[in-house]
């Protein structure tokens, strides 16, 4: 197994070579991902918003036991969807427990990094433009939809819901989520694809997801889509809910009916009737 880790220093290299030879004229997420990667840009409100954060995956900080030095969110425009990864050190808003930046809008400068064909912006400048009314949701999406080793930007970046799905694979039945990654499946109606839980990169999952056991039942699953190594299309979970089956609800239903009937009975003795 190929050891994932982020290279923040490489991209610091690649930042400051790129500024040499000058800042590419990309102005919204559609214009930065048809450049090649260690381009330079500024995006900013060209596309007729300023980039939004609707999602963090990662903060810094030590969760679970385990230290982030680094933080990592998405961004919209409406033209496409990034995700800003870099230092806190850096001049960039830093999600923390006190710096919910989710809904702020922002302006950022420096270099297209892709990373397993997620469209990173790396060592980023990036300025607050204060919180417009609206923040962008994630996109409904299946299994089919996403399992190819070119999703399209159209999905890439971007917060992806998958609904009433269910886990498998040996890798993750029986487990117990911690801090380590684990590879198994995800599947719906429409197929079954590779589902890598990755808490060692994003903090979110490892909040989220760690001391609950690998659901047996159908799930609702909220997370981004990657592919690992060029050939892999895999769907990485940030959060999940469990789905109440037909059964569930049915027996939820029997269990009120008992209790309105006995409390009618409860009544009716009271009353002497």
């Amino acid at each position: 197994m190929c050891v994932r880790a982020r290279k923040l220093a490489a991209a610091l290299v690649v930042f400051s070579v790129c500024a040499i030879a000058g800042t590419a004229m990309a102005s919204t997420v559609a214009q930065i991902e048809a450049q090649s990667g260690g381009s330079n840009f500024s995006l900013d409100n060209a596309s007729g918003q300023y980039p939004v954060v609707t999602g963090i995956l990662c903060q810094p900080g030590t969760y679970n036991g385990r230290s982030y030095s680094y933080s990592s969110y998405l961004v919209s425009d409406g033209t496409g969807s990034a995700v800003v990864y870099g230092s806190p050190t850096g001049s960039e808003p830093v999600p923390s427990a006190t710096n919910n930046i989710v809904g702020d809008a922002v302006s950022i400068t420096g270099t297209y990094s892709p990373y397993n064909a997620i469209p990173e912006l790396t060592a980023p400048v990036v300025t607050n433009q204060g919180h417009p009314d609206h923040t962008p949701g994630p996109k409904q999406t299946t299994v089919s939809a996403i399992n190819t080793v070119n999703p399209g930007f159209g999905l890439l970046g971007y917060m992806l819901d998958l609904d009433n799905v269910t886990i498998g694979g040996s890798g993750m039945v029986g487990k117990t989520f911690d801090g380590t990654n684990l590879t198994g499946t995800v599947s719906d109606g429409t197929g079954s694809m590779t589902l890598y839980y990755w808490p060692t990169s994003y903090s979110v999952a490892n909040v989220n997801f760690t001391g609950k056991a690998v659901p047996t039942g159908p799930v609702d699953i909220t997370g981004f889509v990657d592919v690992f190594s060029g050939t892999t299309a895999e769907f990485v979970p940030l959060n999940m809910t469990s789905v109440q089956t037909p059964e569930s609800g049915t027996l939820v239903l029997l269990a009120s009916g008992f209790a309105a009937a006995a409390m009618m009975f409860l009544r009716r003795r009271k009353a002497g009737v």
